[in-house]
């Protein structure tokens, strides 16, 4: 404060920016978010008018989080984002759930197979030019951090020379680092290959990103959790999560593996929001999420019993009866089984109390 009198008095918008700034993220990090936040708005409305983009003595990291917070609050976003990509600005935690952050490059897995560079699709080619796309996609599929080039040459070439088959991976990988249009953005280092997580957004990395962030909500005792924080976080969930990994494409194992992970991983954390709106009686917002839960896994019959048991309690009987008729469908197709005893309980209670 004593700072900031001073330069106020003597007009020097620069170091009255870094001032504010400065303070802005003292505040924040003590948990003084009104005055933290107020003067986040005022440092970069400064910045803004000024058109301050390198500043001497930065810590650039410092920056990149005090633009995260900025992007959340919707502070000045467009400066915001011309600072991220004017100063190559990299967070602490990669921010993959704030959609304003100015990506590079975007990968859409759930669902339709999608590389997007500054917006715009882009494709591999005609088949002559190698399979960059593919290598990507196997990159993908194990997690895309640290992945043993072996791995990636063996799944694509596996009924070739090991030596041939590294090879064509090596030349593939050359073709793919020409996609992006940036040779760090994919790196091969003591024999393993990565993503660069600060460069490229994946749906991937985000939905896991959620699954943290809902764990670390539910540290709390169930009374002390935020109600609109959690329904943030269970729209998030469904926003990332339309489609399973690669859709139908079960050309390798690794795909298939990727997508029956994520599944199970999605079923697992469904489980936890769902329960959470049926301990708070809100029976109409957990019958919704149910009903999006049954899309994502067609043969989870707990999810069908639990959604019985949300029309139930709203005394929508016929709802509930046409939830066991849907579950007894799937399974059937699903597993070639029936509703389990308990499930079987449920309907035949509902439909005396009817």
């Amino acid at each position: 404060r004593k700072v900031h009198g001073l330069v106020r008095n003597i007009n020097k918008p620069l170091v009255e920016f870094q001032t504010f700034m400065t303070y802005a993220d003292l505040a924040l990090g003590d948990g003084r978010t009104t005055s933290g936040l107020n003067a986040l708005r005022y440092g970069l409305s400064l910045g803004r008018e000024h058109g301050f983009e390198h500043v001497m003595g930065w810590q650039p990291d410092t920056v990149a989080n005090l633009c995260v917070r900025a992007l959340e609050e919707d502070i000045e976003s467009d400066y915001v984002r011309r600072l991220i990509s004017n100063s190559d600005l990299t967070p602490t935690i990669p921010p993959y759930c704030i959609s304003a952050w100015p990506w590079h490059y975007r990968i859409y897995s759930f669902g339709t197979f999608k590389f997007l560079r500054e917006s715009r699709a882009v494709t591999g080619g005609s088949r002559s030019k190698g399979r960059p796309l593919d290598v990507l996609k196997v990159l993908l599929a194990r997690g895309g951090k640290a992945v043993k080039a072996e791995q990636v040459a063996e799944s694509l070439w596996p009924h070739v020379d090991p030596d041939y088959g590294y090879k064509s991976f090596t030349i593939n990988l050359h073709r793919l680092r020409k996609l992006f249009g940036d040779e760090e953005a994919v790196s091969l280092q003591d024999g393993e290959v990565a993503l660069n997580t600060n460069r490229i957004w994946f749906d991937v990395w985000a939905l896991e990103q959620t699954f943290g962030d809902i764990d670390a909500a539910f540290g709390k005792p169930l009374p002390a959790i935020d109600a609109d924080h959690i329904d943030t976080l269970t729209e998030r969930l469904f926003e990332l999560y339309g489609d399973p990994f690669f859709g139908d494409d079960d050309s390798l194992p690794c795909y298939v593996g990727r997508r029956e992970h994520m599944r199970g991983q999605m079923v697992r954390y469904l489980r936890k929001l769902t329960r959470y709106w049926e301990y708070r009686d809100a029976w109409d917002d957990a019958a919704e999420y149910y009903e999006k839960a049954v899309i994502v896994d067609s043969t989870e019959e707990g999810f069908y019993r639990q959604l019985m048991i949300c029309y139930q309690q709203l005394g929508h009987h016929n709802d509930a009866l046409t939830t066991y008729e849907r579950c007894r469908q799937a399974l059937w197709y699903g597993k070639q089984s029936t509703p389990s005893p308990e499930t079987q309980a449920l309907y035949d209670s509902i439909s005396v109390a009817r």
